[in-house]
């Protein structure tokens, strides 16, 4: 899919918020994240192969 096809996206504190009508196929090649009582300290996890997913719309309507 081109870059200029891809649904926006915001990146929340404790989430992804994209706006797409529709649900939204993806491979999940890792992810990352922080401790709340240290943020100072990066963990990250890598998932080869990658993780098929989806993200369903946040509403119906």
């Amino acid at each position: 899919m081109p870059a200029s096809a891809l649904p926006a996206a915001r990146a929340l504190a404790t989430s992804v918020e994209v706006e797409y009508p529709g649900g939204l196929a993806v491979d999940v090649t890792g992810l990352a994240w922080r401790q709340a009582d240290r943020p100072y300290v990066t963990h990250h996890a890598d998932f080869a192969p990658a993780v098929a997913a989806a993200i369903a719309p946040f509403s119906a309507q």
